[in-house]
């Protein structure tokens, strides 16, 4: 599967033409788009890198900021309707931090249809998605809330912290179905939002896409005892590596890797590895197979090729 950039047309009128021309040639393997002031135009690819030899002008970037809407505070913006997410470099020097010396636009992919093969495990209990970076675990998630959505509607709740699911518009992208999408200040109020979305929202299922700090994996900890599901991602290419980071333990049952003891149940009951792309490996009955993995057991898990 080759998934189509998002609504291409959209963000190449934000681009100088010469730009537009070279990411025309190469879009079915850009990933990012790299302008930096007084340096070459980059694009990361698929595979590898590919520099072009006209220089970036601070009248280009300039273009780009006015034809931004607001830039977060995290240095992070978007197209409205898109899922593209564009991040800028300011200028360091007191006076001009408005001033924007570079940016890298991370060109986004629909690809409807990619978490198919997972259907059956999403649709009971928690599930945490697995994987490295670039990996696509947010291009699967989102075909999850697609999935999911289906039967839940509005009782499933994003956590959207970097719009990254539905968007940086007030309007979320069609892709994530009837799901109710809360956008979150930044990743310091990612923990307030989980509580809220099960406060406030009727969630019967929270996802989030990414896991970053102990407060969220708390805040996850706890409201899976109350009944409410949850879905969502962590960076770790195998589950020993993410039993190292403290910041994942609550999610695995408190897990001490010193004395090699868990001492309260997983807040997930399915744990996706994804390999490469399309390809995966399922871990049903989380709870046993972290247990096991403490007493020097690995389990082979599903393997599951689109």
């Amino acid at each position: 599967m080759n998934p189509e950039i998002d609504q291409l047309e959209v963000l190449l009128e934000k681009l100088p033409d010469w730009v537009q021309q070279l990411v025309l040639e190469h879009q079915t393997e850009v990933e990012d788009i790299v302008m930096e002031l007084g340096r070459p135009l980059r694009f990361n690819l698929k595979s590898g890198f590919r520099r072009f030899d006209q220089l970036v002008t601070k009248a280009e970037l300039e273009h780009l900021k006015f034809a931004l809407k607001d830039i977060a505070l995290d240095n992070r913006t978007g197209l409205d309707g898109t899922l593209h997410r564009i991040s800028v470099r300011r200028r360091r020097a007191r006076g001009g931090e408005g001033v924007i010396v570079g940016a890298i636009i991370r060109l986004a992919r629909v690809a409807v249809g990619v978490a198919e093969p997972l259907r059956p495990y999403l649709e009971h209990g928690n599930f945490l998605l697995m994987g490295p970076p670039k990996m696509g675990k947010t291009t699967l998630l989102r075909d999850c809330v697609r999935i999911i959505s289906e039967t839940l509607g509005p009782r499933l709740v994003v956590v959207d912290t970097s719009n990254e699911i539905g968007g940086f518009s007030d309007i979320p992208h069609a892709v994530i179905g009837d799901a109710v999408r809360l956008q979150v200040p930044g990743p310091e109020f990612q923990e307030k939002v989980i509580t809220e979305a099960i406060s406030n929202w009727s969630a019967e299922m929270v996802v989030l896409d990414e896991i970053k700090r102990l407060g969220d994996a708390l805040a996850l900890e706890e409201g899976s005892k109350t009944g409410v599901r949850f879905g969502a991602t962590v960076h770790a290419w195998t589950l020993e590596q993410a039993l190292e980071r403290r910041a994942y333990q609550p999610l695995f049952g408190n897990v001490d890797m010193v004395s090699k003891r868990k001492y309260t149940r997983s807040s997930f009951d399915t744990i996706i590895e994804i390999k490469a792309r399309g390809e995966f490996v399922v871990f049903e009955n989380a709870d046993d197979v972290f247990a096991k993995y403490l007493i020097g057991i690995a389990e082979d898990g599903i393997h599951i090729n689109a």
